[in-house]
């Protein structure tokens, strides 16, 4: 019954943390790098419902940059710059704060698509 009671006050950053280091860094990383690539694609092609692509792939390579700077903010490959977390915390923040954006903007890029145009 406590897990149930933990689950329904977890934070967004806290799953995020959690989901992203439950995942290899192969699978990280692949997130990062198809994101960008399906971002760039995306921007050349222009397909129809456009913005919902842009919004879910942006998502997509935000949650691989994220849970690259959560791994690294840990622990960071040079450990002689002080300033090294703070830049990779600064980063996971960065890339949080994007993919709920994106999320929130492939939310309503869809619901546009569903609704359709009305007239009042």
């Amino acid at each position: 019954m406590s897990l149930a009671t933990s689950e329904a006050n977890e934070t967004l950053a806290s799953l995020l943390t959690r989901r992203a280091r439950s995942t290899s860094d192969g699978g990280l990383a692949l997130a990062a790098a198809t994101g960008l690539l399906a971002i760039v694609a995306i921007f050349l092609w222009r397909p129809r419902g456009w913005v919902a692509f842009l919004c879910l792939a942006t998502c997509i390579a935000a949650f691989g940059v994220f849970g690259i700077a959560d791994r690294e903010s840990v622990s960071p490959l040079d450990t002689e710059s002080p300033t090294a977390p703070r830049t990779w915390r600064v980063i996971r923040s960065g890339a949080m704060v994007t993919g709920v954006f994106a999320g929130l903007g492939f939310f309503l890029a869809c619901l546009t698509v569903v609704l359709g145009t009305w007239i009042s």
